[in-house]
């Protein structure tokens, strides 16, 4: 039986397909898989990484065609039906959770960004409705394993995560995994 549990938001995920920046930890994750840990995403966050994918096909500075992208899109697929990934159904539990995101979210300042078409510092918005759930997955997750690690590398939603008391890995800080 696991001993670590780790809840990978859509980020994390596409790490494992398609390089970049924190691919180096995910492909640990799924390497030593067996062993003690178990992998797991929330079912809302299947669209995301396929989104994700269509991205980086229509992006002119990767070197994804159709091909590729549908191939990423069946390897993905594939590793959902052999199990590599646990997928998590939303629950009415989760859904009345996000309550509790929701007000941590707005609590905390959020970063702003520079917007390329007219140069001003914009506000991001607050987590979104996958990412709460997600948190909510993994708080839950804490509940009934005891070691739960949620993997992300969006700065508002690991400052939400670690004030709901959830422990935080983000793929693109680390060199590798202590568990």
């Amino acid at each position: 039986m696991p001993r670590n549990h780790c809840l990978l938001d859509a980020n994390a995920v596409v790490k494992r397909y398609h390089t970049e920046m924190g691919s180096d930890v995910i492909n640990e994750l799924f390497e030593k898989r067996k062993s003690r840990r178990a992998l797991h995403m929330v079912n809302v966050s299947i669209p995301e990484v396929i989104q994700t994918f269509f991205r980086l096909w229509k992006d002119k500075k990767t070197d994804i065609d159709a091909d590729k992208r549908d191939e990423l899109k069946d390897i993905f697929i594939n590793d959902i039906k052999e199990c590599n990934i646990l997928i998590h159904n939303v629950t009415d539990r989760n859904i009345r959770a996000t309550d509790d995101m929701w007000k941590v979210s707005f609590e905390i300042p959020v970063p702003t960004f520079r917007d390329p078409k007219n140069r001003e510092r914009k506000q991001k918005d607050p987590i979104s409705t996958p990412d709460a759930i997600a948190i909510a997955v993994a708080l839950e997750m804490k509940s009934s394993f005891g070691h739960a690690y949620l993997f992300t590398s969006d700065e508002h939603v690991k400052l939400v995560a670690r004030k709901m008391g959830v422990k935080v890995v983000d793929p693109e800080k680390v060199k590798s995994l202590r568990f």
